[in-house]
């Protein structure tokens, strides 16, 4: 984490003037405005570690944590008497203390020496584990004995904020472990699906000898699962990309209705089969959109092939773009089997699935929406729903219209 050594003030504005409303509050109070206000632990670090300097009539404050990569204490941060930052470091004069109640968990102080101030330690508690000690040194008047327990409190408001920004470390590093694996999987899972992907195809064209009507029924089912696949790869690997910033977008000005049309004419069959009604709706006036044209292409594809896969036989469908001042506006809505309140929190995750039986009948991977979200937004849009079980849903999402000296966000084009 990274050291507290701006002391940072909450500020609020009263009749045109600056009002500090940590000037009138002791020190646990102070903290208790900052963990009601956000969750800024830096900023709650500065109070600590101000509010023990008080207290104690310190001229310097240390703080000091337990490094598991390293043995010992590490110093971290420190300030003088009126908690402006100083150089951190481990005080070894009060090395046996400091260890005394780091171990313990119970507050020690240090006599004065020939060569230094007296001292005071207080160990950082939380859950019965001490996670370092703060240092208040050349402490030049006596401690009041009531002064103990406001003391402990705050060191352990810091050692919260410690745990807490250790578990994020730990988070961040899972995270970007996983990134990594997905990277490694998918880049590896692709080379042996476009081999089986290739000599499926050869034999499906005869090149190796005529096929019987079984063996092609199997060939052909061994090819859309390679399909299936790579489109489960494709869209790991693509929502890797988006999480670490790497996703390339290339931005143009490109007729929406076209691409509806076109995708629509695509999965015309699988509309058919399913004997849906499909109400197309365009309006005249709609602007080129200005975006990623494949990128696009996705997001409606999969947000179409919903639509159709949960709405029952003899549904049916409708396709809407209409602009709304300075974007289009696409709607998918549908007579199918809706969504359950208790299913609505995790819509967009990966992987989730409803474990609805009538939503299992259908093969999917919970990939498609997380997707489609994130693509929409790379392209400066937003994507949402409306929907009531049994009675259908209806997804929209939005994209900017065509303008001139346009950009895509800052992290569509890493």
């Amino acid at each position: 984490m990274s050291s507290p050594v701006a002391k940072q003030k909450t500020e609020l504005v009263s009749d045109g003037l600056n009002v500090d409303p940590m000037a009138s509050l002791n020190p646990l109070e102070q903290v208790a405005l900052l963990l009601g206000q956000s969750n800024e632990d830096e900023a709650l670090l500065n109070v600590v570690l101000d509010g023990v300097a008080k207290l104690c009539h310190a001229g310097r404050i240390d703080l000091l944590v337990a490094d598991p990569q390293k043995d010992g204490l590490q110093p971290i941060a420190a300030c003088d008497a009126a908690g402006q930052p100083a150089p951190a470091a481990y005080p070894g004069h009060a090395s046996p203390i400091i260890e005394q109640a780091f171990t313990s968990g119970d507050i020690r102080q240090a006599a004065a020496g020939a060569d230094w101030p007296a001292a005071l330690v207080i160990p950082l508690r939380f859950a019965g584990r001490s996670l370092g000690v703060i240092v208040a040194g050349d402490v030049s008047a006596g401690l009041n004995e009531s002064d103990l327990p406001t003391l402990q409190g705050l060191a352990n408001q810091a050692a919260a904020a410690l745990e807490r920004a250790n578990l994020v470390t730990i988070i961040q590093g899972l995270e970007q472990d996983r990134r990594e694996f997905v990277s490694l999987t998918t880049h590896q899972l692709r080379v042996p699906l476009t081999s089986i992907s290739g000599y499926t195809d050869l034999m499906l064209s005869g090149i190796v000898g005529s096929l019987g009507e079984r063996q092609e029924q199997f060939l052909q089912t061994i090819r859309r699962n390679v399909d299936r696949m790579s489109v489960l790869i494709s869209d790991l690997s693509d929502l890797n990309r988006i999480d670490d910033g790497r996703m390339p977008m290339n931005a143009t000005a490109f007729d929406m209705g076209d691409l509806i049309e076109a995708t629509l004419q695509e999965q015309a069959l699988a509309i058919t089969g399913q004997g849906h009604d499909l109400q197309l709706q365009l309006t005249t006036d709609l602007p080129s959109a200005y975006g990623d044209r494949p990128a696009i292409k996705r997001v409606f594809d999969k947000i179409l092939a919903n639509a159709i896969a949960y709405t029952p036989e003899g549904g049916a469908l409708r396709v809407e773009a209409v602009r709304q001042d300075k974007l289009l506006q696409i709607t998918v809505a549908d007579t199918g089997i809706g969504i359950n309140a208790e299913d609505r929190a995790q819509l967009f995750t990966p992987f989730f699935r409803s474990e609805e039986d009538v939503v299992r009948e259908h093969v999917g991977w919970g990939l498609s929406l997380a997707l489609a979200k994130a693509l929409v937004e790379l392209q400066g849009g937003q994507l949402w729903y409306e929907s009531e079980p049994g009675q259908g849903s209806a997804f929209h999402f939005t994209l900017p219209a065509a303008e001139t000296d346009q950009e895509l966000p800052a992290a569509a084009k890493s």
